[in-house]
């Protein structure tokens, strides 16, 4: 449970704009209740250190136009732009630091040939997170 006072669950959407974490995103929708206090901290996570202007430019409207869509189902949303080379450890890092109840992701991202086939990112979250992960596929 959330510590903040009178707060309800947290939910962590990891969001790069795939479909994939599109229907993530409608997962923690379902999920969240504004009723209930529930929120949802979206993260974008980049592997490049410094993003150049366009990466910036995308990160900026993906994450505003998911934005968007929970602030008109009234849920409270936080946005999160990390950057680091392992994604994975930086959703669990993310999950602690922000006291997490569920982390919603989708099975496979933009993460890449290998990323699409294997679904590394989410399987490293599922075999290291303390918390509830919810893969969408």
């Amino acid at each position: 449970m959330n510590p903040h006072a009178g707060a309800g669950n947290s939910f962590l959407c990891c969001y790069d704009g795939s479909d994939e974490s599109k229907l993530a995103l409608d997962k923690a929708l379902n999920l969240a209740h504004a009723k209930l206090n529930d929120e949802i901290y979206l993260c974008h996570i980049l592997k490049n250190d410094h993003p150049n202007p366009e990466e910036a430019n995308f990160t900026m409207e993906i994450l505003s136009e998911a934005q968007q869509k929970c602030e008109e189902k009234g849920i409270h949303v936080n946005l999160i732009w990390e950057e680091g080379n392992n994604i994975g450890e930086k959703i669990i890092e993310l999950g602690v630091n922000h006291s997490i109840d569920y982390i919603v992701i989708g099975s496979r991202g933009y993460g890449g040939i290998i990323g699409k086939i294997m679904g590394s990112v989410s399987k490293y979250v599922v075999e290291h997170a303390n918390r509830t992960v919810i893969i969408v596929s």
